[in-house]
């Protein structure tokens, strides 16, 4: 690779001479003063509307002002650069006395330098065309014109070189309000930032000798591509530069942010992914901005089109106070529409984009698209306004292929908002096992819109699991939605309310079915309505439970074989099962139930004398009527139907007529039971969930009614409730398969959920902490798969170990135990739905709190939309995250103000539950202060599992690894310099890239026990087995099984460092991989993100960690210090300089970080992540 950066070859343009007028008869007259230089004359139009200039030369650099004066009347300007140079703008361009837009054309190309602004009225158009059209006359970029007779507004740009020219922005081009900026050229690439409030901003590129059409209305956003020109007109021509070449130009003191690779390609700084220079390329990176932030406005359009799009390290944003925008990229609503479409779309990971409504209306519009393949791995928001409105809609898709690995969010935060879509449809999905599609590879080539793809593409498991519940979703595809085996068995999308649909044989040509490989898979999607549509459905188990569950639909034009599906609901009404077949029908077992009412079951077969098989129909109210079953086919009959009913008082609407092998049992008949078999064989056996709800067993009705209960596996009871419903005696009688009496204390070994919550309301402090302890340090050990060796405590026990750390540091620590509420079971009381607390300080009694009416969905969506708001990185300037924020500390920190007030708190160390160990917890907001603002935090898997021993780090030595150059993963180039900030202020080892391995990484440690060990690399903590996560070394991953193995604890290391990871959002096993890294690796303490930080930010909060913790005695008052620096200012990047602290020497940047400009870290996005895992002292 070599760097033809800006400033390499330098044209001899004399300073007064960067401005020049063409000598063509135009009449443009230049005066220069000083900086400023003045466009005066030209020749206008017929009607005095349009004023047009002829330039020679057109490089003002920077400091200078190009000045075009216009009379009042005039409304567009029309400036042509005809030397066959590029025009290289560093300086301000204005207009004066006229309300005009500006247009201008250059086919050799144009480039806007890092210090290039505008001043203008109205609009800016910048194009690479040949000729620019009205009505029936040209403005040509060369040649001769008659201006008088081009009169009203351009309706097309013709192209008629087969590469034109490029057009290149790395300036700061802001317009006013509800203006229009439009880049149109053979290839436009934009590094800097581009501004129209409430307007619109197009980037569109053309693969050469073809037409640009605007409609009448004049937004470019309606263009449509026309063939090439032919109007029998010869014309003189200029010819382009090639991007390459283009770089060339200029002298920008090495600011540039392009690269240009031998092999004809560029890549922006920092980053090892080759752009295409080809015609038709449109790349968007730096910030682009529509936002409108007036009290009733709604956020403006923005287009980036061509028929290769990419979009890297950049922000969207088309937010309004009242309302999103529309944000397209690669093409319109399914590539519908006059919008020129793209082949091939790329969304890098490092890309937010925004359509949101802040305070009031509904979310914006984002479409992604290409007619060939979509990679997308960026994030967007579409969320409605905090008051009123509802949630955008978002499609991310392919017409061919598709690889999304991003994240959306279309919530409604309004109370009554209802919901937004995303649209995922390309021609085939395929879901994989885990986190690796099998297009991942098409990243390491470290290319992009290189025709990559052939054949399907795939979603992968995980992919789809990180998407937010509160979202509807579409996964549309013209043929078949095949779903592979998964090593976990289950597909588990995040609760919520949001609906979700499978639609296979989307273009309705008779081809295109939904398999699940193996039906012995379960999706589970609680509380959301779940549709299956298509011709064949093959599918496993289907469960939508949750306190309030959503319906089921499976409809197919032809067979259906299903296993079984379940909509049990623990609060209110039972889901709807509504199953549709034209062919065959096999379903498993159908189980809707609540406690008021069950679901309705709709069954019809729409054609007649085919085979229904259903397995057992269970409709169950404990406390109600459950709802109607019926069953029809076409004709009035129902053939060949087998199955058995199970119903709580439900009606059976068999109105169709079926034959007698379905039975029905009714659970409140006792002597007139009739069933042809006598046992319902197994139903709840195939009904067995996990956590609140159904607990596995077979039930047999003997001839009075009475319910026995026989218990496999030597009679062990697992982890849940055993509940009874209203119809049963509360007696259970054991038969020969019981042989142990069911005591107290056996309830207690077996059901540490249960304990827990009966304990806290018991104020049973040390039964409660007994099972806290038991069941956090069995979570741990069986994600782990090896026995953690917890140390059981006692209360007395654990206040001795705070007063001896408070004797040690003067550090006074709080420890909060945190049960999220559950999902009551069938009838269970409503004090289920609580928020448990139990608080131990060093001196004071413990403390157990209740909080009531916390349901569990409402806590996580309150969550899941804190972290959304913290992680999307477009609204690092608003303060939308405020609203979660102050909720969640209302229900974890205002019940415990009064004991932190009383005890003198420094620390406040959580055990949380499952579902919270995700939680940013520092930047929780008492309405005047984050909580980091008043307290060290930190998290702890179990104090069991916990090495507490105080060791002050004076005088430890920090073996510092880390890696800034990837072949699949993005670089991260702060990374040598926060090794080497590190090794500045400890003494230790430092070692980068190819020397970044196992082997030396063990080797070190063996040679040198350190205390200190820092990872500056990737890594990331993900679903399922604890072997999908892992540690990025330079030729390896390092699992985070395998972490165990390293001999960390051994010596025991103090503290473990990980500055570039990601976790997750709300997966359990993420949050087990997280939460346990101290555990895992066998350090006392380790720190860690729960997302990625940009790599500058992660550079600021690092260098100023390592600095307070030379002087702050504890570990976790160390990250705290480093959050309030960052909180505060103090530690920002400005002048190309990191700034940390006032009396400390600034640290200068390289070009490649430094070019991003002037930094400020308040936002909590880039401090609220960190968090001090294990021992915070």
């Amino acid at each position: 690779m070599s760097l033809l950066g800006l400033a390499l070859i330098t044209p001899s343009i004399a300073k007064a001479q960067s401005v020049t007028p063409a000598q063509d008869g135009t009449g443009t007259i230049v005066n220069h003063h000083g900086q400023r230089i003045d466009i005066e004359a030209g020749s206008p139009s017929a009607n005095g509307e349009n004023l047009f200039h002829s330039f020679h030369t057109f490089t003002p650099g920077s400091g200078e002002i190009v000045n075009f004066l216009a009379e009042p009347t005039i409304q567009s300007i029309f400036a042509r650069v005809v030397g066959g140079n590029p025009a290289i703008i560093d300086g301000l361009l204005q207009i004066s006395n006229s309300q005009a837009s500006l247009f201008l054309m250059n086919p050799a190309g144009v480039i806007f330098g890092p210090n290039a602004t505008l001043n203008l009225p109205a609009g800016l158009t910048v194009t690479t065309a040949d000729r620019i059209g009205f009505d029936e006359q040209w403005f040509n970029a060369v040649g001769s014109n008659e201006y008088t007779a081009l009169v009203g507004r351009p309706h097309a740009f013709a192209f008629t070189q087969p590469q034109p020219g490029a057009v290149l922005n790395q300036g700061r081009l802001s317009l006013g309000p509800a203006q229009t900026l439009t880049l149109l050229g053979g290839t436009v690439i934009n590094t800097g930032e581009l501004s129209a409030p409430g307007g619109q901003i197009t980037i569109a590129t053309v693969t050469g000798e073809q037409m640009v059409q605007i409609h009448q209305d004049g937004l470019l956003l309606n263009l449509e591509i026309a063939g090439p020109l032919d109007d029998g007109t010869e014309l003189p021509s200029i010819t382009p530069l090639s991007l390459p070449e283009l770089l060339t130009y200029g002298d920008f003191n090495n600011a540039n942010q392009l690269v240009a690779n031998e092999d004809g390609t560029v890549s922006l700084w920092g980053s090892n992914i080759a752009i295409p220079t080809a015609p038709g390329t449109a790349i968007a990176a730096g910030t682009l901005t529509v936002a409108n932030t007036t009290p009733a406005g709604t956020g403006g359009t923005m287009a980036i089109l061509g028929e290769q799009v990419g979009l890297l390290n950049a922000e969207l944003d088309a937010s309004g106070t009242n309302g999103g925008g529309a944000i397209f990229i690669g093409g319109d609503y399914q590539g519908q529409g006059t919008m020129p479409q793209a082949t091939h779309t790329f969304v890098g990971e490092d890309v937010a984009i925004a359509a949101n409504a802040n305070t009031d209306g509904s979310g914006g519009q984002v479409i992604v698209w290409a007619d060939h393949t979509t990679e997308f791995w960026g994030q967007v928001s579409a969320t409605g306004g905090l008051n009123t409105g509802n949630g955008g809609f978002v499609e991310i898709s392919g017409k061919e292929n598709l690889i999304f690995r991003g994240d959306v969010d279309v919530t409604a935060s309004a109370p009554n908002g209802i919901l937004g879509t995303l649209l995922l449809d390309p021609d085939d999905i395929r879901i994989v096992n885990g986190t690796g599609g099998l297009n991942d590879n098409e990243l390491a080539d470290n290319q992009i819109l290189f025709g990559d793809g052939t054949g399907t593409f795939t979603l992968s498991e995980n992919a789809l699991e990180s998407l937010m519940g509160n979202a509807n979703i579409e996964l549309q595809a013209n043929n078949n939605i095949i779903l592979e085996n998964l090593a976990d068995n289950q597909l588990t999308l995040a609760p919520g309310t949001g609906s979700i649909t499978w639609t296979a044989d989307a273009d309705g040509n008779g081809i295109g079915d939904i398999t699940m490989a193996d039906t012995n898979d379960t999706i589970s999607a609680a509380g959301r309505d779940v549709k299956f549509l298509g011709e064949n459905l093959q599918l496993g188990t289907i469960t939508t439970t949750a306190e309030t569950s959503g319906s089921l639909t499976l409809q197919a034009n032809r067979s259906i074989n299903a296993g079984n599906l379940i909509t049990q609901s623990d609060q209110g009404t039972g889901g709807n099962v509504t199953v549709t077949a034209g062919d065959n029908l096999t379903i498993g077992n159908i189980l809707t139930a609540g406690p008021t009412k069950s679901g309705n079951v709709n069954i019809t077969n729409t054609n007649t004398n085919i085979s229904t098989n259903i397995g057992n129909i269970l409709t169950e109210a404990n406390n109600g009527v459950s709802g109607t079953v019926t069953l029809s086919g076409a004709g009035g009959e129902l053939g060949n139907v087998t199955g058995t009913l199970v119903t709580d008082d439900s009606f059976v609407d068999n109105s169709n007529d079926f034959d007698d092998d379905l039975d029905r049992i009714d659970e409140d008949v006792e002597d007139d039971l009739e069933t042809v078999d006598e046992d319902v064989d197994g139903f709840a056996d195939e009904f067995d969930e996990t956590d609140d709800s159904l607990i596995s067993f077979e039930d047999e009705f003997d001839d009075d009614g009475e319910f026995e209960t026989d218990f496999e596996d030597n009679g062990e009871l697992e982890d849940g409730e055993f509940e009874n419903g209203n119809e049963f005696d509360d007696e259970f009688e054991e038969d020969d398969e019981f042989d142990d009496e069911f005591e107290e204390d056996d309830e207690l070994d077996e059901l540490p959920n249960q304990v827990v919550r009966t304990s806290l309301r018991d104020n049973n402090a040390n039964r409660a902490l007994t099972a806290f302890e038991a069941q956090r340090a069995q979570e741990f050990s069986n994600y782990f798969g090896r026995d953690l060796n917890a140390t059981e405590l006692s209360p007395s026990q654990l206040q001795q170990l705070l007063t001896q750390v408070q004797t040690q540091t003067d550090n006074r620590s709080v420890i909060v135990y945190v049960k999220a509420p559950k999902s009551p079971s069938i009838g269970a009381a409503t004090s289920a739905s609580s928020l448990e607390l139990l608080i131990f300080t060093a001196s004071a009694e413990p403390v157990s709190l209740t909080i009531p009416n916390v349901s569990r969905d409402e806590l996580f969506q309150t969550i899941g939309q804190f972290r959304s708001t913290l992680i999307t990185s477009v609204r690092r300037g608003s303060k939308s995250y405020l609203k979660p924020a102050q909720q969640l500390y209302q229900w974890l920190i205002k019940p415990i103000e009064d004991e932190l007030g009383k005890n003198a708190i420094d620390t406040i160390l959580f055990s949380m539950d499952s579902g919270l160990r995700s939680l940013p917890i520092a930047a929780l907001h008492d309405g005047q202060q984050f909580l980091v603002e008043k307290y060290s935090v930190g998290m702890m898997p179990s104090l069991g599992l916990v090495n507490t021993q105080y060791q002050p780090l004076d005088g430890s030595q920090v073996l510092a690894m880390g890696a800034s150059d990837f072949s699949v993963l993005q670089p991260l180039p702060a990374v040598p310099i926060e090794i080497d900030v590190i090794n500045q202020l400890w003494s230790g080892q430092r070692f980068l890239n190819e020397t970044f391995t196992r082997q030396n990484l063990v080797q070190q440690q063996q040679q040198t026990p350190f205390q200190i060990i820092h990872l500056a690399t990737h890594a990331e903590f993900k679903p399922g087995a604890v072997d999908n996560s892992y540690i990025q070394l330079w030729n390896e991953q390092l699992n985070l099984d395998d972490i165990h193995t390293l001999g960390w604890d051994r010596p025991v290391v103090d503290l473990l460092v990980l500055s570039a990871c990601r976790t997750a959002v709300g997966n359990p096993d993420a949050e087990l991989g997280f939460a346990g890294l101290a555990v895992a690796s066998g350090v006392k303490s380790a720190m860690a993100s729960l997302w990625t930080v940009d790599d500058v930010g992660t550079l600021a909060l690092m260098s100023e960690f390592y600095h307070q913790l030379r002087d702050t005695p504890i570990k976790s008052g160390a990250l705290r210090a480093a959050q309030l620096a960052l909180l505060n200012s103090e530690t920002r990047i400005e002048s190309g300089q990191l700034q940390s602290g006032a009396t400390r020497q600034a640290i200068a940047l390289p070009p490649e970080i430094a070019i991003a400009g002037d930094v400020d870290f308040s936002h909590p996005y880039y401090w609220s992540g960190f968090t001090m895992i294990g021992s915070p002292w």
